[in-house]
């Protein structure tokens, strides 16, 4: 995530020796510090704009269709879900992350049984847990977890290959998309439970 990123590149600066590498980290997050209050225009890409979401920030408009970025997919593997599985059921205070794999673990499944699309109902856990799950095993993972825990549907073909889609929310404010290629009643469709007009130009 971009908060964990930030975090980290935050500890580089105080082991970094290299003086102009050092500067060069400071000034970057020195800018995103600026983007969180500045209210002059900010150009940046989808993926950035995703993560703004500034008080400061009333409209967004957005360059090409940013479906893909909205909606990415990742590749899902039986084998590697379980096993987050059975890493969450020996790390204490796990349970509810556990639950929650074992959720993904029963829509893929079923997406695989249908060959169709399935809905992933995941239970609520903590997110300091699932930091604390990522901390403990961050040399044996074989996904990003964070990102598997965002999947919300569950696609399988014929071939019973299964991939997760994300779905990312637009941050608050009026949007603005401008491109020549984006299927407005797509967008439209997606956004059905924003209450948020979408301008298209």
């Amino acid at each position: 995530s971009h908060k964990a990123a930030y975090d980290y590149l935050k500890k580089c600066t105080e082991k970094v020796q290299d003086e102009d590498a050092r500067k060069k980290i400071v000034d970057y997050l020195e800018m995103l510090k600026k983007m969180r209050t500045t209210t002059r225009p900010i150009l940046c890409s989808h993926q950035r704009m995703l993560n703004l979401n500034n008080k400061n920030i009333d409209t967004y408009w957005i360059d090409e269709d940013p479906i893909s970025v909205l909606f990415p997919s990742i590749e899902l593997s039986e084998v590697v879900v379980y096993d987050l599985i059975m890493k969450a059921r020996v790390t204490k205070g796990c349970e509810s992350l556990e639950k929650a794999f074992n959720g993904i673990l029963k829509a893929m499944n079923e997406a695989k049984d249908t060959a169709g699309v399935i809905d992933v109902n995941i239970q609520n856990y903590d997110e300091k847990i699932v930091k604390k799950f990522i901390d403990n095993n961050n040399n044996d993972l074989k996904i990003n977890v964070i990102d598997l825990l965002s999947v919300r549907k569950i696609v399988s073909d014929n071939s019973k290959n299964l991939l997760g889609m994300i779905k990312r929310q637009l941050p608050k404010g009026k949007i603005i998309i401008t491109s020549a290629t984006i299927n407005e009643e797509v967008i439209t469709k997606l956004m059905k439970d924003d209450p948020r007009p979408v301008e298209f130009i």
